[in-house]
């Protein structure tokens, strides 16, 4: 799975969903508790780390302590994640500098903390709550916005840059069959 889902939907839905109005320039920090369901790929019961294969990439989490079943987990295990993500989310227009320390995850590369991803508007439906984001990869994709006024100076072109602070699973448990 390429990383470009990863960061187009993974984050992105989760981030622009919660995000609340967006002012041209400013930083909002903005939490979301959401689910997804893949693979393990890699697990460091000491570090309390997970990385998982999931539909839209490959994501890394811190484990919370509060986590108590991670030794009956190994790589290649099908596993639900329940899991927080902290980001902060900055509207920017195209012809501002470039983001320092902004570099796109390579391809097959994990999306976790630390990770700065910028997009671009392609798109803002006011009628419909939604707008289309091309990631650094080239995947565009729709995505819908909870409140209409978060669109309110969101025009095409635009950058929303998005920076990865924290990803943690919260739970952790066997995917249904």
């Amino acid at each position: 799975m390429s990383s470009k889902r990863a960061i187009a939907a993974f984050l992105l839905a989760s981030s622009v969903l919660a995000a609340g109005a967006i002012t041209l320039g400013e930083q909002r920090i903005t939490g979301n508790r959401a689910s997804t369901s893949g693979t393990i790929s890699a697990i460091d019961a000491g570090a309390r780390s997970l990385t998982v294969d999931t539909p839209r990439g490959q994501a890394t989490y811190r484990i919370d302590p509060k986590v108590k079943n991670l030794e009956s987990f190994k790589p290649g295990d099908a596993v639900r994640v329940d899991y927080v993500s902290r980001v902060g989310l900055t509207l920017r227009r195209a012809k501002d500098a470039p983001v320092e320390g902004a570099v796109a995850p390579k391809r097959g590369q994990p999306v976790g903390p630390n990770t700065t991803i910028v997009t671009r508007v392609l798109g803002v439906d006011k009628a419909r709550s939604t707008i289309k984001l091309k990631g650094p990869q080239g995947h565009v994709e729709e995505y819908p916005v909870a409140d209409k006024a978060d669109l309110v100076g969101v025009r095409n072109g635009d950058e929303v840059v998005i920076v990865v602070y924290e990803l943690a699973v919260v739970d952790l448990a066997p995917a249904r069959r």
